[in-house]
Formats: structure tokens, C-alpha cells, sequence
């Protein structure tokens, strides 16, 4: 079954909501791309095809962070690169590349001009 827009939304909120548990202020904040995280994405859907939704945004030290890798995770199925799933009802969510790797040819500069 494909997880649809409600389902990723409210495991993102989990995995906000646990981070907001551990969050401290922090005086600086890091620039985190959009593109960059896209291309991390993919790299880690490379390596291993099928990913856990919540690995995704393991280690991640800021909201920021979580909320442009949600972002790349987005922009990635509307583009048709990966899919989201839900084998089991309510149960985990899944990520899964779509395409051959060696086949990914995103134009990364032009994704935001339309």
C-alpha cells in the first residue's frame, strides 16, 4: 500500500516531536540545502533501495534539519524518484527507489525554476 500524504505527515511529527523532547537553543544555526539533502537522500537509497521512513531522520541534530530532509523526501516523489509505502496498515513506512541508480538524472539547479 502506498503511504499517502497524511500517513508521512504524522510520522513526521513522531520523529519532530521526539526531537523536541532532546532539542536545546542553539545560538547558531546551520545552513542546510535542499539540494544537498536531496543528494544525501538518494545516496542512502543507493546503498540499500528500500529504507526505513524513521532512518531518514535518525541523528538529526536540529528542526531544521528534519524539516529539509522531509522536504528532499517530498520533492524526491513528486518527481517520482522514490516511493513511500506502508505494508502494513499503521505499521512503519517505508521509502523505496524507484528508478536504477546509475539511471537518476535529476537536474538539480532546475527542480525550483517552474
Amino acid at each position: 500500500m502506498v503511504a499517502d500524504l497524511f500517513g508521512l505527515l504524522s510520522a513526521f511529527k513522531r520523529i519532530l516531536d521526539a526531537l523536541n523532547r532532546q532539542e536545546q537553543m542553539a545560538l547558531e544555526r546551520d545552513r542546510i540545502s535542499l539540494l544537498d539533502r536531496i543528494r544525501w537522500v538518494l545516496g542512502k537509497l543507493k546503498e540499500a533501495r528500500r529504507i526505513a521512513f524513521a532512518s531518514l531522520f535518525a541523528g538529526a541534530s536540529s528542526r531544521a534539519e528534519l524539516i529539509v530532509t522531509f522536504l528532499a523526501l517530498l520533492e524526491l516523489i513528486r518527481l517520482r524518484v522514490v516511493r513511500a509505502v506502508q505494508p502494513v496498515r499503521f505499521g512503519d513506512i517505508e521509502v523505496l527507489l524507484m528508478v536504477e541508480p546509475d539511471q537518476i538524472q535529476i537536474d538539480f539547479e532546475g527542480i525550483f525554476d517552474a
